[in-house]
């Protein structure tokens, strides 16, 4: 990521799905030699909110749903447990966008409003 991202002549680039800590210095590293602003956008869900929208996914592919205990186990890992720090410092550095109550529409508006797009 760190190598692609050097060179991208793009003015936005969106790194989706980032969960590790040891990426923010890199990141902020990459914008400060590019002369480039970095904002954090954290996209967030209740736990409830995300299996549900887990199961519809496996629902569409045609796979068996999974009880929400097991959904919890798929989630406890190291790189999820990250979460939690990366939420605090997207706060303090950016927004969160708590997205229990919003569909994708209203989601996207909330993030183009933040980047001064709308």
């Amino acid at each position: 990521m760190i190598e692609r991202l050097k060179d991208a002549p793009e003015t936005l680039i969106v790194v989706e799905g980032n969960r590790r800590l040891v990426d923010i210095p890199a990141l902020k590293d990459i914008a400060a030699a590019r002369n480039d602003e970095l904002k954090f956008i954290y996209i967030d869900a209740s736990q409830e909110t995300r299996c549900a929208r887990y199961q519809a996914r496996l629902k569409e592919m045609g796979d068996e749903p999974v009880a929400f205990e097991e959904f919890c186990r798929l989630e406890d890992s190291e790189t999820e447990r990250e979460l939690t720090e990366l939420r605090e410092i997207f706060a303090k550095e950016g927004i969160v966008i708590n997205t229990n109550e919003l569909d994708t529409n209203q989601t996207m508006q909330k993030v183009q409003d933040f980047l001064g797009l709308s």
